[in-house]
């Protein structure tokens, strides 16, 4: 690093993290690894809310509950056995009585179909894609889609970012719960995306077309209720809901906590960022009581406390710029080893916001916290100190 023409503090500042290795080396080390772990978690969370087929994330907003016939849950499809239209009526009745419970009058039926299931090439058999439904003319209505967008040939339509266009991706179809069925796949099946439609995991995010419902002779199956509420669901109205779906045989599915990959990314950078400003505090500390006879005479010639509040801002930030650049190139290097060819799919949404608070948060921070702290004018600036 050429530090010709900086300031005075600035190359006394560099000179001093390469006279004391010893020291700077081990802040240097210290602060790539909090801010590795920290770039690390955020890049392996990032390729995993990006995986289109092993779909993870929050399940359902708060103001929302989803009621499953019986033999139906989450991820399973539809429900084991066909039901009766009297079984139907009766299933919907008490529907109803959740619904008005919970002072709602927004309620969606949904026909959902486990016949479907998907697969990349190179996998090892299908992948937990969640619940496949259909895109009924009701559904598209209630998520504000013209059903003339849809392109006749079309498939799938979904609003998984990266299932149109993932590579390698298989359809697979017809009785998957009889161990010697007849089935089939489709290659990279015609897909649509539309935003309108919701993304959490439990939400109709992913539907098959009536169209391949008709080609693909899929078997489908009613038994899926979503019910919005105006307002987020108390612990009491998720509760009353529960009794009222166990006595007629029925279960339901409200929000759970697992966190969204914003507050995942959020978490893992806060708590990197200040682990690293945490050594930095104490590295640049031992550092300057180190040159303190060094800084002693800077003050006898003249130098004012602005320079001495230069000379420890710049070490902090120096040391904490390093660190940040060595823990983010690492980080990276071992996401590319984790994805392997997957790599351009899973970090296509580039965490930007992290990467500037990392690479040019935390030395600012570092060294206006440097700067902040430093200036006071060491004691007996006329003697040598005893050792």
């Amino acid at each position: 690093m050429n530090a010709g023409r900086a300031p005075v503090a600035v190359r006394i500042a560099l000179r001093d993290l390469s006279r004391y290795r010893a020291r700077s080396g081990s802040a240097l080390a210290a602060t790539s690894f909090a801010i590795l772990i920290a770039m690390l978690t955020t890049l392996v969370a990032t390729g995993r809310y990006a995986d289109v087929l092993d779909y993870f994330g929050p399940n359902l907003p708060s103001n929302q509950l989803v009621v499953y016939a019986p033999g139906s849950s989450p991820g399973s499809g539809g429900p084991v056995a066909a039901l009766a239209a009297k079984q139907t009526a009766r299933l919907q009745e008490s529907v109803n009585t959740i619904t008005a419970s919970l002072e709602s009058h927004d309620v969606l039926a949904l026909d959902s179909t486990a016949d479907v299931a998907f697969a990349q090439t190179g996998s090892r058999g299908a992948s937990n894609a969640g619940n496949v439904y259909v895109a009924s003319p009701t559904l598209l209505r209630h998520y504000g889609i013209d059903p003339s967008a849809i392109d006749p040939t079309t498939l799938i339509i979904t609003s998984r970012q990266g299932f149109e266009g993932a590579s390698g991706l298989q359809m697979i179809y017809g009785n998957l719960q009889a161990s010697n069925a007849d089935i089939h796949t489709v290659i990279n099946p015609r897909t649509q995306t539309f935003g309108t439609l919701p993304t959490y995991t439990s939400d109709p995010n992913l539907l098959v077309t009536t169209y391949a419902v008709h080609k693909l002779k899929l078997q489908v199956s009613p038994g899926v209720w979503l019910i919005q509420n105006p307002k987020s669901l108390t612990p009491l109205q998720v509760n009353t809901a529960r009794r009222a779906a166990a006595a007629a045989g029925m279960t339901i599915e409200a929000k759970n906590d697992d966190p969204s990959l914003a507050e995942l990314r959020n978490y893992a950078t806060t708590a990197g960022i200040l682990l690293a400003l945490g050594v930095l505090a104490m590295t640049v500390g031992l550092i300057r009581s180190e040159t303190a006879g060094d800084l002693r005479i800077l003050t006898a010639v003249g130098a004012n406390r602005r320079t001495r509040r230069a000379l420890t801002g710049a070490t902090a930030g120096a040391t904490g710029l390093l660190g940040a650049l060595l823990g983010t190139a690492v980080a990276y290097l071992d996401a590319a080893a984790l994805f392997g060819s997957q790599i351009t799919e899973r970090m296509s949404h580039v965490p930007l916001l992290d990467l500037v608070l990392v690479l040019i948060g935390l030395p600012v921070v570092a060294a206006a916290g440097g700067w902040l702290f430093a200036g006071r004018e060491p004691p007996a600036i006329a003697h040598q100190p005893l050792e």
